[in-house]
């Protein structure tokens, strides 16, 4: 019965993951913790295990497609790692209470983020969709706005996000590799969301690109974060990893093929109000137990 909950999560889990392509880790930390009794310590140790395995298996992919850059993704790797080794060994020494309350502030910062990323690209929809509208000489500009608007493919946030190309000095990409690897090193989660907007701006490689190589610089930082918890007093039930990095892995290939039709900012929006509510439900639980 408790492989069958582990399985039925983790297959749930990997639909959001397979539908947005990052956040994973974000929502198997609460799951591990509160519905499958893992400690807090364990739970950022069994998230590396899964979060390292899906993100291994998704590469292979982008990794045949030419999208992943290697060499860039390495240099920016290098120093993921060295974050993530910090951030192992003070998760070591910090009291799972206060690891959870810190979580639950993660959670709550990345779903802002995530709320003004669905908003922007909601925006730059609509506003490609009135453009096209404006420009199609049989209609008003605003007549059946809102009924043509749906039967447009969503590309305009992706052409936009695609010509991003802004500069910054080395010192700030290698300090974003430091702190994107330090998250995943402490909190046990991929940095996906924070890792794919420093190469944007500062590695300048278009959004698809981004996407295919963060999932390499997330399959060593994990590596060597699991690597930096060796010798450390843990005990996990690897048959329950296992299951749940397998369910997570179908539900991630499921979750593109359900949600193709969805709108971006819809699922980015959805995902920001599920993870203010983990965020919310993480802080109440800690504070009540206090």
């Amino acid at each position: 019965m408790f492989l069958l909950l582990a399985a039925a999560i983790g297959l749930s889990i990997g639909l959001v993951v397979g539908a947005l392509g990052a956040g994973g880790g974000m929502l198997f930390i609460p799951v591990l913790v509160y519905l499958l009794r893992f400690s807090p310590h364990e739970a950022a140790a069994a998230s590396l295990v899964i979060v390292g395995l899906t993100a291994m298996v998704s590469l292979i992919p982008h990794a045949r497609s030419g999208n992943v850059q290697w060499r860039r993704g390495l240099l920016f790797a290098v120093f993921s790692a060295a974050g993530s080794i910090g951030g192992s060994r003070l998760n070591a020494i910090t009291p799972g209470h206060y690891l959870m309350l810190l979580f639950a502030l993660l959670a709550a910062v990345v779903a802002v983020v995530m709320t003004q990323k669905g908003l922007a690209t909601r925006r730059q929809y609509w506003d490609g969709i009135r453009e096209i509208v404006q420009e199609d000489a049989g209609e008003s500009p605003q007549q059946n706005f809102r009924s043509d608007a749906e039967s447009v493919p969503e590309t305009s946030a992706q052409v936009a996000a695609d010509k991003v190309e802004q500069h910054g000095p080395v010192i700030k990409w290698v300090l974003a590799a430091l702190i994107t690897g330090f998250l995943t090193g402490f909190f046990g989660v991929g940095g996906g969301f924070a890792v794919v907007p420093a190469l944007v701006i500062f590695l300048h490689l278009n959004m698809r690109k981004a996407a295919a190589t963060s999932l390499l610089i997330m399959v060593i930082s994990c590596a060597s974060s699991l690597l930096a918890r060796i010798g450390m007093p843990l005990n996990i039930d690897l048959l329950v990893v296992a299951v749940f990095a397998l369910t997570s892995m179908v539900g991630g290939a499921l979750g593109p093929i359900l949600t193709r039709r969805a709108k971006e900012y819809r699922l980015t929006l959805g995902f920001a109000c599920l993870l203010a509510g983990v965020a919310i439900v993480t802080a109440t639980e800690q504070i009540l137990s206090w």
